[in-house]
C-alpha cells in the first residue's frame, strides 16, 4: 500500500504484531499510526477497528482517503477528460457518508482532526461534500 510506503519513508517502523507504525516524536512522545481498510460507511466496522486499535477510544486524527473517479489525471493528461464519466449521485453520497463517519468517530476534544483526501478535481466530490458535512454539524470547521 502506498500509505505504508510513505510512512516508512518518513521514518515510521512497522509493528507487525498489531499492524501499526511507530515513530519517536519531539519531546519523547511516540506517534502511532494504524492503517486500516474497511467499508467506511459501515459504523459497526469502524467501531470494530476503533476497539481493536484504540481500545474503544476515539482517535485524535482520521485520514479519510475516499475513492475517486480518477479525474485528477486531467491536470497531467487533458485528453483523459473525454473518457471520464461524471460521478453519480450514489458515488457522491458514498463520499459524503465516509466523511460523516470519520467526523462522527474522531475524538472531539481536544481538537480532533479529520483529513478528507481525494484525487479529484470535481467540486461535487471536493468542496460540496465538505460543505454538506459541515452544514450538518455546527461542532466542526473547515481548515484549508
Amino acid at each position: 500500500m502506498r500509505v505504508e510506503e510513505r510512512l516508512t519513508d518518513f521514518g515510521f517502523e512497522h509493528q507487525p504484531k498489531n499492524d501499526s507504525f511507530h515513530r519517536a516524536a519531539a519531546g519523547g512522545k511516540k506517534t502511532t499510526v494504524f492503517v486500516t481498510q474497511a467499508d467506511a460507511t459501515d459504523q459497526q466496522a469502524i467501531e470494530t477497528i476503533i476497539d481493536k486499535c484504540f481500545n474503544g477510544k476515539s482517535p485524535n486524527i482520521i485520514l479519510a482517503d475516499v475513492p475517486c473517479p480518477g479525474d485528477g489525471r486531467i491536470r497531467t493528461n487533458p485528453s483523459s477528460a473525454v473518457r471520464r464519466q461524471p460521478k453519480t449521485e450514489a458515488d457522491v453520497y458514498s463520499q459524503t457518508a465516509i466523511l460523516q463517519t470519520a467526523v462522527a468517530n474522531v475524538r472531539p476534544e481536544p481538537r480532533g482532526t479529520v483529513i478528507y483526501s481525494t484525487c479529484s478535481v470535481n467540486p461535487r466530490i471536493d468542496e460540496a461534500v465538505v460543505e454538506t458535512v459541515i452544514s450538518g454539524n455546527s461542532g466542526i470547521k473547515c481548515v484549508e
